[in-house]
């Protein structure tokens, strides 16, 4: 779904054949569709949603409403001097206007309105201290910054709350910025652009009383700021143009059709046979706002009883929850009508959210398109699985679809942490092609995801997220209706997420059981902090084992150099030593506390397969359960995670369960990848696969029980990060080749004392404890050759990054993408 095109009602079945021939992924392609790009699957127009987010016409729209007035607005310029700084001009002191220089910078002065400046090392700072408007509870929505800068990968912008603060000695002491840090990349070159950066979590303004921004990461760099805005939530609401957006309550996003009391949608459409209307209703007003829906005839007079009653009528009296509703049409099967949309309220101007609305078809179960669901466990390493032959029996869900179904044994990811890995998964794309290596990268809005290939088959959407790696922040929400950020979660620890998720999951799943739907459930349980919540705490380490591990971490704490790595009580195996702590002991209770994080969250997957059997769906869904990464438990001397290319990182579980499509019991030998799920899931269900996808179907694998005619190699990469907060150690940069029984790491970027090139045999040493690249230096060239092909293929299939597609997009395309959250 890259764009949407408009229409008012119902294509015909031949209409839209006609069209979907004519169909291609590109952006000006699917606009020119209109109505019939709704599907690419099994089925004509009338077996897919009308989806009315996609189809939005301005024409629809009744009535006008003045914007409300918004507050008084939070920025710097340089125009004219702050209230705090003396009289400036140009070349004056950045303190004239509120701004103080910090570390890093070689100069900076204010010149024809605009600060400019040099940074003397990668890490130049200001300090911006706000002394007005602290009491405010506001919640901070953006931040938006006008800058250019001639180097660099990110600005970013970090903040404190307390009353003075030492900037030279957080930067110093750190290197870092504090974890409260939003970033966003930066197009480097002439050109002053706009970034808008976003928090993950709720800030007031009392959060915001200094600003520490970095204007690039990148040392010897020019850079020239025009403003910087802060954007509050009041602010935000005010601006709010109705039509289409994608809006959020509560950490739940919808795409959405937006009004203001009292106006009103009216939108023809043709009734499906035995069609009904859908959307989840709400506002952020705290008076109450009602919602109704009345059918129309054709031309917009009564039908029926409608004039008098509506068909729908829902009282939303609770701000910022979405309240489901839906209503039969069946009554105006195969008519052409008019959907009135309204909302009244006690006074004009009332915000007014439908989201994700749609008329949708019936669904006949016995010849209907299966519907996926996809778990991604984060952290979950396979051989702490019993059904991958793990000692403990810690995961009976998990083995019992392995037992009814398919079971790869030699599954790698592309990438060791979740900001790398997960888009690789979703768009079947290697992460030297979609271009996301750090925090801030994101996804091109020119990929193409599996939920976006699926809505396009007229799929109903869900994505629950329990990091912010994966949703907006990301761009990996690209294609979901429905997308559940990590601060929707409200159960603690937060980390521990598949209960809740599920508790969510299991219901949607109730509603939309009569239709075709992809849900995307990523759970966090596996993850560091690994204590999991009662009784899995204690099911497989002693009673007291949180108070002896507490004492270690005390006793090692001030022995941990790197300053991330101690903020998350992540020593290495020599730090534990070093502190006189015993890292067997250590480790011991970690991986006790990490079997018992799987144990808890096997549960919540047996409770998901439970309510597909019990709602009759288990012989009609397909579900795929992978991990995004492994974690290391001092296998190499460290823990965490995204610090290599070893096998107790780039090993993961992948089980294929359908009881109906794919042969009960079968495990698959040869080594396959994280991108061959995408095409394998959009095989099963005969959806065209995105041109652009680079990973390949494992059915012809399945079907011949594991024989593979068409062997390739697989491909790991660790590169090095350069921005904020990566996962040490941060400045090496590494690539792994699978083929023929071998596994060749090739460390581009070596760490001190780490050779170039490591060799190990995949099957007999899977996670990587015995180097013989010296006793076979011919398999060492033959699989680096392997490497700089795929590199360089890698490279040729690179997405553009969104700048570089917007110079040939139109602006309504871009406002359209803006609106949706697909680019910034």
């Amino acid at each position: 779904m890259k764009s949407r095109g408009s229409f008012s009602s119902f294509s015909s079945p031949q209409t839209c054949l006609s069209a979907l021939l004519a169909l291609s992924f590109s952006i000006l392609a699917l606009l020119s569709l209109g109505g019939c790009s709704q599907g690419s699957g099994p089925g004509s127009a009338a077996d897919v949603p009308l989806r009315l987010v996609d189809q939005f016409d301005e024409s629809w729209l009744q009535g006008s409403i003045a914007t409300p007035s918004a507050p008084e607005p939070t920025q710097w310029s340089f125009e004219t001097p702050g209230e705090q700084g003396s009289p400036g001009g140009d070349g004056a002191d950045p303190a004239a206007y509120g701004w103080q220089p910090g570390p890093g910078l070689a100069r900076a002065a204010v010149r024809e309105g605009r600060l400019v400046g040099r940074s003397s090392d990668d890490f130049p700072v200001f300090h911006i201290e706000r002394t007005e408007g602290l009491q405010n509870q506001d919640l901070l929505h953006h931040i938006e910054v006008k800058l250019r800068a001639s180097a660099g990968n990110n600005l970013s912008i970090s903040f404190r709350v307390a009353p003075t603060i030492d900037v030279a000695a957080i930067v110093e002491s750190t290197r870092v910025l504090p974890i409260q840090t939003m970033t966003t990349p930066i197009v480097p070159g002439d050109e002053t652009r706009t970034y808008v950066l976003t928090s993950q979590r709720d800030l007031t303004s009392a959060n915001l009383r200094h600003l520490l921004v970095r204007p690039t990461d990148a040392a010897d760099a020019e850079f020239e700021i025009e403003s910087l805005r802060i954007v509050f939530r009041r602010e935000h609401l005010a601006q709010i143009e109705s039509g289409v957006s994608r809006q959020g309550l509560s950490g739940i996003f919808h795409e959405a059709l937006v009004t203001r009391t009292p106006q009103v949608l009216k939108v023809p459409v043709t009734v499906p046979e035995g069609g009904r209307f859908r959307a989840a209703l709400g506002t952020v007003e705290t008076w109450p706002v009602t919602f109704r829906l009345r059918v129309l005839d054709g031309d917009g007079g009564s039908s029926g009883e409608s004039d008098t009653a509506p068909t729908l009528e829902t009282v939303v009296t609770e701000p910022n929850l979405w309240n489901r509703a839906e209503a039969d049409l069946s009554a105006w099967s195969g008519r052409d009508v008019t959907l009135e949309l309204s909302t009244v309220s006690d006074g004009d101007g009332r915000l007014a959210f439908w989201g994700s609305p749609g008329v949708l078809p019936p669904r006949s179960r016995a010849d209907s398109q299966p519907n996926v669901i996809v778990i991604i466990a984060d952290t979950l390493r396979r051989d702490h699985l019993d059904a991958y032959g793990y000692g403990l029996e810690n995961a009976p869900a998990i083995r019992r679809m392995a037992d009814e179904g398919v079971l790869f044994e030699n599954a790698l990811v592309q990438g060791t942490w979740t900001q790398i890995s997960t888009p690789s998964i979703l768009a079947s794309l290697y992460p030297a092609s979609h271009r996301v290596f750090e925090i801030g990268d994101r996804l091109p809005q020119s990929a193409e995801t599996l939920a976006e290939s699926l809505r396009e088959a007229g799929y109903s959407t869900l994505g629950l997220s329990s990091m912010y790696f994966v949703g907006q922040f990301s761009n990996t929400h690209q294609g979901f209706e429905e997308f559940h950020e990590p601060s929707s979660l409200r159960r603690r620890p937060r980390t521990k997420s598949a209960r809740e998720y599920v508790g969510r999951l299991i219901p949607w799943i109730e509603e939309h059981r009569q239709e075709p739907f992809f849900a995307l459930l990523h759970v966090f349980d596996p993850h560091a902090p690994y204590r999991p919540y009662s009784p899995y705490d204690t099911l497989y380490g002693p009673a007291d084992g949180a108070q002896q591990q507490q004492q270690r971490m005390d006793q090692a704490e001030s022995f941990i150099e790197d300053p991330l790595l101690r903020s998350l009580d992540m020593p290495t195996s020599a730090e534990l030593e070093a502190a006189g702590v015993d890292p067997d002991a250590f480790i011991e209770q970690r991986i006790a506390w990490y079997d018992g994080s799987i144990r808890a969250m096997d549960m919540e997957v047996g409770r998901l397969l439970s309510a597909l059997r019990n709602n009759g769906l288990d012989q009609n869904t397909v579900v795929a359960l992978i991990s995004d990464h492994g974690d290391e438990f001092f296998e190499h001397g460290r823990t965490n995670h995204g610090h290599s290319v070893y096998g107790e990182l780039t090993n993961v579980p992948l089980i294929l369960w359908s009881p109906e499509r794919l042969e009960a019991g079968l495990r698959i030998d040869p080594t396959v990848q994280s991108i061959d799920l995408m095409p394998t899931l959009l095989d099963l269900l005969q959806v065209p696969k995105p041109e652009g996808a680079q990973g390949r179907s494992l059915l012809p694998l399945i079907e011949t029980g594991g024989e593979d005619s068409r062997p390739r190699p697989a491909f790991v990469e660790k590169p090095t990060i350069t921005g904020l907060l990566g996962p040490p150690p941060r400045e090496n940069h590494a690539f792994a080749v699978v083929q023929d029984g071998w596994k060749l790491v090739y460390n581009q970027v070596p760490l001190p004392g780490q050779p170039e090139v490591e060799l190990y045999r995949q099957h007999a040493d899977p996670l990587d404890q015995e180097d013989v690249a010296s006793e076979h230096p011919e398999v060492v060239e033959r699989l680096r050759e392997t490497f700089e092909s795929w590199r360089a293929s890698a490279l040729r299939e690179q997405l553009p990054s969104d700048a570089e597609a917007a110079e040939s997009m139109s602006s309504e395309e871009l406002e359209r993408l803006r609106s949706l959250g697909y680019i910034q």
